[in-house]
């Protein structure tokens, strides 16, 4: 009997012993399971912040690519971008060579257009680079005098030395992109504000409006200011009111004498009875 019950119990720790082997497989492929989905996770959490990145970038990209839109849509022929250099084409007007497309007339005579194209290296190579940007300099009429000068791919202006150039360019970008800054925020302040929503059918009414609380006027006639009363004593010596406070004084001014002799006298001043306490 006692052998039968040992044979079952042992069968019974031995199929318990199995659960625990099978439970304990099936919790590594859970947290292995876990592992993956938090890897997951974090992949997903990467992209987006990258994607969040990227839509910054695009943004601040096409404030820049506004900018430059605007400037060359006014800028002048002797600056052009990198990427765009200017087109040497045969003349038909005056001659069948080509000219120089920078150069005045004057200045430059037309040749064959690998010289001219050997001319515009020398015009890449003197030219004062600004970003995307050659800034050639430019010989043609465009301001009173004879000497060449720079415009400025930004504004309207033209300065006569390199130096000056510089120094403008970094001051008005800089003006630019917060004249277009402040062009979008005014932009999108003067949007008009969208339509209400028409009243539900429940019929809410309108919450009237409550008058604010008008601050007191200084010059209100009910508002006294009531000052404290200072009490005043009667000078025993000569019989002059004077306020208590200033008793002390006024015996050491007008009766320096009396109050002389009894300090002399090895008494103490005390200028009217009570005083003091």
């Amino acid at each position: 009997m006692v052998s039968s019950n040992l044979v079952v119990i042992t069968e019974a720790i031995r199929d318990n012993s199995k659960q625990i082997e099978s439970i304990k497989e099936s919790l590594e492929c859970i947290c292995a399971d876990l592992k993956n989905i938090k890897s997951k996770i974090n992949r997903c959490e990467r992209r987006i912040n990258d994607g969040q990145k990227t839509k910054d970038c695009m943004a601040a990209e096409e404030r820049t690519s506004s900018l430059e839109q605007m400037a060359l849509s006014q800028v002048h022929f002797s600056v052009f971008q990198k990427t765009k250099p200017p087109q040497v084409e045969r003349c038909t007007v005056c001659c069948t060579h080509f000219h120089c497309p920078l150069c005045p007339t004057g200045m430059y005579k037309p040749r064959s257009k690998a010289m001219v194209l050997q001319h515009l290296e020398v015009h890449k190579k003197n030219a004062l680079q600004h970003e995307d940007f050659y800034i050639t300099k430019c010989h043609h009429a465009c301001r009173p005098g004879n000497s060449g000068h720079f415009h400025c791919p930004l504004c309207s202006r033209t300065m006569v030395k390199r130096q000056d150039a510089e120094r403008h360019l970094s001051i008005c970008r800089l003006t630019s992109v917060l004249g277009e800054e402040r062009l979008l925020e005014k932009k999108r302040r003067s949007d008009p504000i969208p339509a209400r929503q028409e009243k539900s059918s429940t019929g809410d009414s309108p919450v009237p409006e409550l008058p604010l609380p008008s601050e007191p006027s200084l010059d209100n006639p009910s508002c006294k200011v009531i000052r404290a009363s200072q009490k005043s004593v009667l000078c025993h010596h000569c019989n002059v009111k004077i306020l208590k406070k200033n008793m002390n004084k006024h015996i050491f001014r007008k009766h320096m004498n009396i109050a002389g002799r009894k300090i002399n006298a090895g008494s103490s001043v005390h200028p009217h009875p009570g005083f003091g306490s």
